[in-house]
C-alpha cells in the first residue's frame, strides 16, 4: 500500500466504523477513481455513507455511478431542508417503478430517521435513504 493512501484508508475506516482488508481498500480506489476522478476525503465520506445505508451495493460499476450522481444532486441541493412529501415526489419522479409504502419507510427506519409528510430533512439525512432506494430499484431491474 503506498504511503499517501494509509491516512485516507484510515479516515475511509473511521466512517465505515470497522476495519477494511488491502483488497477491499484497493477496489474502493479504483471505484472512486473511475466514478469521481480521484479519492478525496468527502467522496470517502459519502462512499461510507452510502456502504452504510446499503450493506452489499450489489451493483456495478455503471450503476454505482447513476446512483453516485444522484446522491451528488441530493448532497448539493440549494435547499437546506426538504419536506417529506416533496422529497418521495422527487425520488418518485426519479425511479419509474411503484415504491410500496413498507418499502419507502424502511428506507427511512434504516437511516435512523422517521418518514413523515411534514417534516423537514437536510439533504445529508436523505443520502442514505436515496442509496437504499436506487439499490433496490436496481435490483427490482435485474430481476424482471
Amino acid at each position: 500500500m503506498r504511503l499517501s493512501s494509509r491516512p485516507l484508508k484510515d479516515f475511509y475506516e473511521s466512517k465505515l466504523g470497522k476495519k477494511i482488508s488491502d483488497s477491499s481498500w484497493y477496489r474502493i480506489q479504483d471505484c472512486l477513481r473511475g466514478t469521481c476522478g480521484e479519492v478525496t476525503k468527502e467522496n470517502l465520506e459519502t462512499y461510507a455513507t452510502m456502504r452504510k445505508a446499503c450493506q452489499r451495493l450489489p451493483i456495478e460499476l455503471s450503476e454505482f455511478t447513476q446512483v453516485w450522481q444522484e446522491v451528488e444532486t441530493i448532497r448539493n441541493s440549494k435547499e437546506e431542508l426538504i419536506v417529506g412529501s416533496k422529497f418521495r415526489k422527487i425520488l418518485s419522479q426519479k425511479i419509474p417503478s411503484e415504491i410500496p409504502d413498507i418499502t419507502f419507510y424502511r428506507w427511512f427506519y434504516r437511516a435512523g430517521l422517521n418518514f413523515r409528510k411534514r417534516e423537514e430533512y437536510t439533504p445529508s439525512e436523505l443520502v442514505p435513504v436515496v442509496v437504499s432506494a436506487f439499490c433496490w430499484y436496481l435490483r427490482k431491474t435485474k430481476e424482471r
